[in-house]
């Protein structure tokens, strides 16, 4: 089986060539085989899995005008970066994208959902209403999924899963995992699934040199200081904080500094969805700003190229 020339080229039309990964991987999934690819981020994971999966399932999907792929992220941020990235994509394939989760909820206002992206407990919420609209899912994809691993969400994750297979008796679903670079792919497969399925796993792990050091700030001065002499020209810094207080607590530190203070932002869960997205998007694009966020910023997103990290 080949891959549709059509998805081939909305997926890769930009590029020369396809990366190591997406060489692999495409044959493999088009031969109907359960995956979970660990690298890092910007390797072309996505596009990887989901060209394959989209080109398997596309002629049912149009047929059965059913939710066909289910894509599960396990943030909202991420969930809304995936939608934003894919949907003017299979929007060309006359395929409809929804989306779920505690902030958004296209599935009323999008007719005939052909794919589907939600988060876990979302899904738990679908799961409960106990209906037919996903029986004819063929395909199940689970990004960033070491974040799941050896957690409570996790083990929720595992319980939805099982309740979903035994869900859909007539036929078996596909399923693709998205890791980052972790020590073992089977650890997680078996955490997440059991013994019930097994995977092909692709391992590439990147070796990118980084200049990195460890200082001590004693005193919002000094934390001001070296910031201010990490910001120097257009520069894109993210800053990790443990809690929303602390991002907080740093924004009112930077907000004193003139030079800082026109390109600051924050992210973190319980701001308005209107404010984290309108802080992604403008991130994203901005030329020279400082994020401060929680782990919200930490998957996956498409936040343009970042020149430092402060943890």
């Amino acid at each position: 089986m080949e891959i549709h020339r059509e998805v081939l080229r909305l997926f890769f039309g930009n590029f020369n060539n396809l990366n190591a990964i997406q060489k692999e991987s495409i044959p493999v999934i088009l031969d109907g085989n359960n995956i979970i690819i660990s690298s890092s981020t910007g390797t072309g994971k996505t596009e990887a899995i989901l060209a394959p999966l989209i080109s398997k399932y596309l002629e049912e999907a149009l047929i059965n005008d059913r939710i066909t792929w289910l894509y599960i992220t396990p943030t909202k941020a991420l969930a809304n970066d995936i939608h934003r990235r894919i949907h003017p994509l299979l929007s060309k394939l006359h395929l409809n994208v929804g989306i779920r989760h505690g902030d958004r909820d296209e599935t009323r206002l999008v007719k005939k959902i052909h794919i589907l992206i939600t988060t876990p407990e979302s899904l738990d919420v679908i799961m409960k209403r106990n209906d037919n609209s996903l029986n004819d899912i063929r395909a199940l994809i689970l990004d960033e999924v070491h974040i799941l691993f050896n957690t409570q969400r996790g083990l929720q994750m595992s319980l939805i899963i099982s309740r979903l297979k035994r869900h859909i008796l007539d036929h078996d679903i596909q399923i693709a995992c998205l890791s980052a670079t972790i020590a073992s792919c089977k650890d997680i497969s078996s955490f997440l699934f059991g013994n019930s399925e097994n995977f092909y796993e692709i391992v590439k792990h990147s070796h990118k040199m980084i200049d990195a050091f460890i200082t001590i700030i004693e005193s919002k001065e000094a934390l001001l200081k070296l910031i201010e002499k990490i910001f120097t020209g257009p520069t894109k810094l993210l800053i990790f904080a443990n809690s929303r207080i602390e991002c907080d607590r740093l924004g009112s530190i930077l907000w004193n500094s003139e030079k800082l203070r026109p390109h600051l932002f924050t992210h973190y869960s319980s701001l308005s969805t209107q404010m984290r997205e309108k802080t992604e998007k403008d991130f994203n694009h901005a030329e020279t700003a400082i994020c401060i966020a929680t782990s919200t910023l930490e998957l996956g997103i498409d936040i343009g190229d970042i020149d430092a990290v402060i943890l």
